[in-house]
């Protein structure tokens, strides 16, 4: 597995398991953002039907970073005509969203930071273990019979 695939994979797991900050979630975005799942299909999300299932469950105060990105893509997909709100109203839901998403940004940047760090020092060591015995698990004695 290459650098970028090592960092994705770190990346989605840390988003799947990292709760994100739910007093920056305004409760009327929550709910707009809950109701926009109402009009999308598991496909258009990239998501099992459990996985939409639990969303449309899920409490705010449980949910992950995974799930944040997921509702507010959604909500930012759907227009003011698909939830049947006026576009002032539809601007005014995706504002109150503003603060949150910044917050994910900020925290979804850490992340980043984090397993790129992560991922720099596991290098270091492994090309210290190449150099320490080039020939990996073998030894460097010749075979005697």
């Amino acid at each position: 597995m290459n650098v970028v695939q090592q960092f994705n994979e770190r990346k989605q797991k840390a988003l799947q398991t990292t709760n994100m900050p739910f007093e920056a979630i305004n409760p009327k975005w929550f709910d707009a953002a809950k109701i926009a799942l109402e009009y999308s299909s598991c496909l258009s999300l990239g998501i099992a039907p459990y996985e939409l299932k639990r969303l449309l469950m899920v409490k705010k105060e449980d949910l992950t970073m995974m799930d944040f990105a997921l509702l507010s893509n959604n909500l930012e997909n759907k227009s003011a005509r698909d939830l049947g709100v006026s576009v002032e109203s539809y601007v005014e839901l995706l504002q109150s969203g503003v603060a949150a998403v910044a917050q994910w940004q900020e925290l979804s940047g850490e992340i980043d930071d984090q397993i790129k760090k992560d991922l720099a020092v596991e290098s270091i060591k492994a090309k210290e273990e190449l150099d320490k015995n080039p020939l990996g698990s073998f030894s460097a004695k010749t075979a005697q019979a």
